[in-house]
């Protein structure tokens, strides 16, 4: 049998313009896993945004990316790359105090044998 080619799909997005207390994705689908590959995040539509740090967690609390407190010009992007996995039922979630982001989670959904 050959191997099929996998396809690196948005797992998440969060629309601009947006500030974020709380957010959290859907479900990783059943029969799924999901492995994150990429978070790009752009700061958007003031001068200049304070942020008291984010993280992107598991459901379990695990840190995915933590971006420490700081300020941050507008349409600044900062970019985190790495191989995350997530089970069936699990969420990725996203916490902080950010003003004016937007951001794309991206990998792979891959189908369990």
């Amino acid at each position: 049998m050959a191997a099929l080619p996998v396809y690196s799909v948005v797992l998440w997005a969060y629309p601009p313009g947006g500030a974020l207390l709380f957010a959290q994705s859907g479900p990783v689908p059943a029969g799924f896993v999901w492995v994150v590959r990429d978070i790009d995040l752009i700061y958007t539509d003031i001068a200049y945004s304070y942020t008291d740090g984010f993280e992107f967690t598991a459901d379990d609390h695990s840190p995915l990316w933590t971006l420490p407190d700081g300020g941050y010009p507008a349409n600044t992007s900062v970019h985190w790359r790495g191989r995350q996995v997530l089970e069936a039922g699990d969420h990725l979630n996203c916490s902080g105090t950010l003003q004016k982001l937007s951001f794309r989670v991206s990998g792979y959904q891959l189908s369990l044998p």
